[in-house]
């Protein structure tokens, strides 16, 4: 079975110009957030800038291998939604466990 490219070269550059960096501005957000608000509370650890947390995230991104698909078996409306998506939820439950850290006062 052999596996076709599930994007068009116009949404491969898409990808590539858009989607990427804009899925590492996104994560970076989350993290800078988590780090910030999570992790500082606790330990005393300092705060990190959005540069910083896009350093960790593409750091991580390196190390770590994905078990799965690979991007490009993805098409242009799942990228799309992995870019958004998964940078939100991830928000979101920082944002929720901040609540709770700090005594629920949001």
């Amino acid at each position: 079975m052999n596996k076709m490219n599930k994007m068009s070269t116009l949404e491969q550059l898409l990808t590539a110009l858009f989607l990427l960096p804009l899925e590492f501005i996104f994560s970076g957000l989350v993290v800078r957030y988590g780090w910030n608000n999570v992790l500082t509370p606790f330990d005393g650890v300092p705060n990190i800038t959005l540069a910083q947390a896009i350093g960790l995230v593409i750091l991580v991104r390196f190390i770590t291998v994905s078990g799965g698909r690979k991007e490009n078996d993805y098409d242009f409306d799942e990228m799309l939604s992995k870019t958004v998506i998964s940078p939100t939820l991830t928000f979101v439950l920082l944002w929720f466990l901040d609540g709770r850290i700090r005594g629920g006062n949001r």
